[in-house]
């Protein structure tokens, strides 16, 4: 049976309620609210129903007391007189849940009972439910959190397997800087990397990553890319109601590359407050959640790129010298792809069978003439844009040859110095193979076959090109 306590200080009322009820529910009852009140202290109370007008407290003065330590139990008035004031104050303040007046019927004040004690298990119920939806919440999250995590990680894994066989180069500088990855793959010291946009910074990142013990995610961080009010979350993550919008906690950068690799690239664009906390972080390896008060220690290494020049930019105070410090242990230098330029065939047929994979192509090769203007050209934008330049060739490319007459190549295309355009290059090329050919343009060892062209295609060129033998 479920506990009902009666409060009222006339101890006839209290012997006809126990006579009313006591064979439906356990019935307790008080003289007082002191005496209510240690009742409520030692049993657990569904319901309690207190007289109005006691002397020393009220019914209302109780229940206010009582009902924020009893928040689940059922209050309720019975009172011989109509005071509207006490009636509107009860209800509106929401802890008492019905007002009744004297003298009551049993069957009334049962019904009324019978109600009080369902509200009192619907709310027990609720609750419980609610701390179970919580929990199970919690649980989503954290599953939620951990399959974000492991995404992240297995991009990241298929993301070293298609690029750290991209680093191709007959360069020594280039070779030399390739050797030195093995010695700092060794350890977990900071490295930072310099050098044009488009020279392979993220590769070499990754390949570091890819040849250390860490077995952890390559977290890539583009700090251009990220604004100046959202960097430190997205790098520091952030515990549920942090700030409005922050219903669930979020791991930062940081704490996702844990026992792995951070990349922050472009380094230099980080803004001078960030500058400061990231110092931090790396003097005393722990990083705080925005909104949060416990430290999370970390053990990864951190690799910083920048295409600025970065002894400028701390001059003119744009970047700490402190930080340049921290991350400075290994400085690498990446050159540009004009100072390394018998890279570019290699990296050309690189791209090619790269791009026939992904575009099901069949493109063997690249005419010689053209190959010459592939590298004279300065590419301004480094081995990305030689790459964009290659797929798009091939992406137009109908036939064995790569079709690299209609790419368009950076704004920069060739300096104003060098006298040389695909058109002139293929025309001394063309007159070349005729003069070793003694001008025997068609049939066997002829300069259509030598060029790897029909010869009619071959004399519709020398007619756009001009080329004729000189008598």
């Amino acid at each position: 049976m479920s506990n009902i306590l009666y409060i009222d200080d006339e101890q006839p009322n209290l012997d006809v309620f126990y006579a009313c009820f006591f064979d439906r529910f356990n019935i307790f009852l008080a003289g007082s609210g002191q005496e209510g009140s240690a009742i409520l202290q030692q049993h657990k109370i569904c319901v309690v129903i207190t007289d109005q007008r006691m002397p020393g407290e009220t019914g209302t003065e109780f229940i206010k007391r009582e009902k924020e330590n009893y928040p689940d139990t059922v209050f309720m008035i019975l009172s011989g007189y109509l005071d509207f004031d006490t009636v509107k104050e009860s209800l509106e303040i929401g802890r008492v849940y019905r007002f009744l007046l004297k003298p009551w019927k049993e069957e009334s004040l049962g019904f009324e009972i019978d109600n009080a004690i369902d509200k009192y298990y619907s709310s027990i119920k609720n609750k419980q439910l609610v701390q179970e939806l919580e929990q199970k919440n919690e649980a989503l999250n954290l599953l939620q959190q951990k399959l974000q995590d492991e995404v992240i990680y297995l991009r990241n894994e298929l993301n070293d397997s298609y690029n750290n066989s991209e680093i191709v180069t007959y360069n020594a500088q280039l070779k030399g800087l390739l050797e030195q990855l093995k010695v700092i793959a060794s350890t977990n010291a900071s490295v930072l990397i310099t050098g044009e946009t488009g020279t392979g910074k993220e590769l070499i990142a990754r390949a570091i990553h890819k040849a250390s013990n860490n077995s952890g995610p390559f977290i890539s961080v583009n700090c251009a890319a990220i604004p100046d009010s959202l960097i430190e979350n997205e790098l520091f993550g952030h515990e549920a109601g942090a700030y409005t919008d922050a219903k669930n906690m979020s791991k930062g950068k940081f704490e996702l590359a844990n026992n792995g690799t951070i990349f922050l690239d472009e380094i230099g664009e980080m803004p001078m407050l960030m500058q400061t906390k990231l110092l931090r972080v790396l003097q005393e390896n722990v990083v705080e959640r925005i909104g949060g008060k416990d430290q999370i220690q970390l053990n990864l290494r951190v690799i910083a790129a920048t295409n600025r020049d970065i002894n400028e930019e701390i001059k003119n105070g744009r970047f700490r010298l402190d930080l340049y410090y921290r991350l400075n242990i290994f400085q690498l230098n990446i050159p540009p792809l004009r100072e390394r330029r018998d890279d570019i065939p290699v990296l050309i047929n690189h791209f090619i069978a790269k791009f026939n994979k992904k575009y099901g192509k069949n493109i063997k090769s690249i005419l010689a003439p053209k190959m010459a203007f592939m590298k004279q050209y300065d590419w301004p934008g480094n081995v990305r844009e030689l790459e964009n330049v290659i797929e798009r060739g091939v992406i137009i490319s109908s036939n064995s040859n790569l079709n690299v007459d209609q790419l368009i190549f950076h704004d920069k295309v060739i300096d104003e110095q060098i006298d040389l355009t695909l058109t002139n290059v293929e025309r001394k090329h063309i007159l070349k193979v005729l003069e070793k050919t003694s001008w025997k343009i068609g049939g066997e060892y002829g300069a259509a076959e030598l060029l790897g062209l029909k010869r009619t295609t071959l004399l519709a060129k020398m007619k756009k090109l001009n080329i004729t033998k000189e008598v």
